[in-house]
């Protein structure tokens, strides 16, 4: 419970940060072997790395449980879920880790 209570942690963090810095321009991180998709969206790139649910760490519960927390974060700051998916979606830093530090994980 505790791992999931920093995961998030961790994405409130990123996205609140994401939200407030929306007018910033972020440079695009270098291509990552692992990810040949460098033109994919971060939005893309962070469901692909949490799908099959139990092949992450970060989220075990997979792209179901990702949704689910995005969700809860946009009930909190009182916006639609929408609104945070599409400004993650607009991102495209290169691979997972480049958007990770995009949104200041």
């Amino acid at each position: 419970m505790d791992g999931r209570r920093r995961s998030r942690r961790r994405l409130l963090t990123s996205l609140v940060l994401a939200i407030g810095l929306s007018g910033v321009s972020f440079p695009a991180a270098a291509f990552a072997a692992d990810e040949p998709n460098g033109a994919a969206s971060c939005m893309g790139l962070e469901q692909a790395s949490v799908s099959p649910p139990g092949s992450s760490d970060e989220e075990p519960g997979g792209a179901r449980q990702f949704v689910g927390e995005v969700k809860e974060l946009a009930a909190f700051l009182g916006v639609r879920p929408g609104a945070l998916f599409s400004f993650v979606a607009r991102l495209h830093a290169g691979s997972h880790a480049g958007c990770d530090e995009a949104l200041g994980g």
